[in-house]
Formats: C-alpha cells, sequence, structure tokens
C-alpha cells in the first residue's frame, strides 16, 4: 500500500485503523500536514479528504466499553467511522489541523 503524497505535505501521525462502511476494511489512517487518508489494499474504500472538506473529529465508543471509535465529519455533514488504538491523540491532532 502506497501513498502519493502532495508537494509539500508530510505525514504526522499514522495508526492502522479499521473503516466501517456497509463493511469492515482493515487499513491505515494517515494524517498529513494538509489532510487525512485512509489506504488499504481495496481501492473502494481508499479515502483522500484535505483539512477544508473536515468540519470535526469525534471520538464514540464502538462498543460498550470500548473507547476506540473515531467519527470524521466532512462539511457536507456524511461521516466516516473509523476504530484505532490510541484515538484521543489522533482525535485531538486531527481537530487542531482542521
Amino acid at each position: 500500500m502506497k501513498i502519493h503524497l502532495r508537494q509539500n505535505e508530510q505525514v504526522i501521525k499514522a495508526a492502522d485503523a479499521r473503516y466501517f462502511n456497509n463493511s469492515e476494511v482493515d487499513g491505515k489512517l494517515i494524517l498529513t500536514n494538509q489532510g487525512l487518508y485512509f489506504k488499504c489494499d481495496d481501492l473502494l474504500h481508499n479515502l483522500d479528504l484535505p483539512f477544508a472538506a473536515i468540519s470535526e473529529a469525534i471520538p464514540y465508543k464502538t462498543k460498550w466499553f470500548s473507547n476506540n471509535g473515531l467519527a470524521i465529519i466532512k462539511s457536507t455533514g456524511r461521516a466516516y467511522k473509523f476504530s484505532l488504538k490510541k484515538r484521543n491523540g489522533f482525535c485531538e491532532l486531527l481537530n487542531s489541523k482542521i
């Protein structure tokens, strides 16, 4: 799995994540200084979200006791839901960039 960065783009943080979109897809959630990517082997589920397209990142529980959910809300209102370890740090970094 390879990521193509924009000009002057640098990776800030990356984590293994599971994307929930009618099915569960494993991949990498990658935060850069210009946006957010989700990369996986299934090209249909890859995401490229520049900061201008994201309105907020919200932590949530995926199960009763699992504090590992992260919802990315686009400016259009569409939500992308992920589960990842140490989501709070990822969420704080992302919210500080948007």
